[in-house]
């Protein structure tokens, strides 16, 4: 049975697309719809199999910064590739792995291997099209790389490498605030990603150059870097002595720490106009009553 409100709703609809309904007598004019705005296609899904450990073009001979393995990295223009050598080995190419271990979708390739080297890999920890500004450098790279017969151990060598500063292109007036990436292994036992004898760090590093007078200031932040059993957070540790002249395109120094070991801290400018610079380091500290030394790498940019 029909309800009066459903009468009603039916004649108010005959109503409207009838001529009338004691009006004017004119019919009502249906508006054709909207055209459906068209949906973009999803873009594909790209694996970037590019090899650039810096921004092209790169310089023939890398400077490199190392506390660990020794290791030199070229680029070969006339075949446009890298080349690393290290250990036993000689110059082998580095190449974008044939099976999809990192495939990089929507991001730069920072994951390869090297041509001919048994489990030889190298990750970089920045890339001169990263999205991040923290891991955005055009003339500088640090990288974990290992091979089998290489020493390392379980989380690899740490390698800072980039394009060498020419003599003459540092600044010699004004001051250079420069921050960065330090990466780095401690040799502290620990476990959670299996029972290792060391542990890998990370942090920031700050330097404070003053390019008339020759002076540099600065300091370096360490924190162990893995879900393990043992973490620990060294916090900011200044820079002691420090050597840097004016024009010069290489630096060093030493940390403000206690402890005794190894203390020290040695790079150089990379890019046109000192723009970038690279160094190796290592740090004695204490943690638990317990001396440990630590080794690594960082890379730093101008801000100012």
């Amino acid at each position: 049975m029909t309800t009066r409100l459903e009468a009603a709703m039916g004649a108010a609809a005959l109503c409207v697309l009838a001529s009338g309904c004691g009006g004017s007598g004119q019919s009502l004019a249906m508006s054709p719809p909207a055209p459906a705005t068209p949906v973009a296609p999803l873009p594909a899904k790209v694996n970037d199999t590019s090899v650039e450990l810096v921004a092209p073009p790169a310089a023939p001979a890398l400077a490199v910064a190392t506390r660990a393995e020794p290791i030199a990295i070229r680029y070969d223009q006339g075949r446009a590739l890298y080349e690393v050598q290290f250990g036993t080995y000689g110059w082998s190419a580095v190449i974008d792995p044939p099976d999809p271990h990192d495939p990089a979708i929507y991001g730069p390739n920072r994951y390869f291997q090297v041509a001919g080297v048994p489990s030889a890999w190298i990750a970089l920890g920045a890339h001169h099209r990263s999205s991040n500004a923290e891991t955005n450098y055009t003339y500088s790279n640090i990288a974990t790389w290992s091979a089998e017969g290489i020493g390392g151990g379980p989380w690899g060598n740490m390698v800072a490498f980039g394009v060498p500063t020419s003599a003459g292109d540092v600044p010699i007036s004004g001051t250079g605030a420069f921050e960065g990436l330090v990466r780095g292994i401690a040799d502290v036992p620990n476990g959670g990603w299996g029972d290792t004898a060391t542990t890998p760090l990370d942090g920031q590093v700050k330097l404070a150059f003053d390019f008339g007078a020759g002076t540099l200031a600065g300091g370096m932040r360490l924190a162990s870097a893995c879900d393990c059993t043992t973490n620990f957070d060294l916090g900011t540790i200044a820079f002691a002595s420090t050597a840097f002249a004016r024009g010069a395109t290489t630096f060093s120094g030493t940390f403000a720490t206690g402890a005794s070991g190894t203390n020290a801290f040695a790079g150089q400018f990379t890019g046109p106009g000192a723009r970038e610079l690279i160094a190796s380091w290592a740090l004695p500290f204490v943690l638990n009553g317990t001396s440990h030394q630590a080794t690594g790498a960082w890379i730093a940019k101008r801000g100012d």
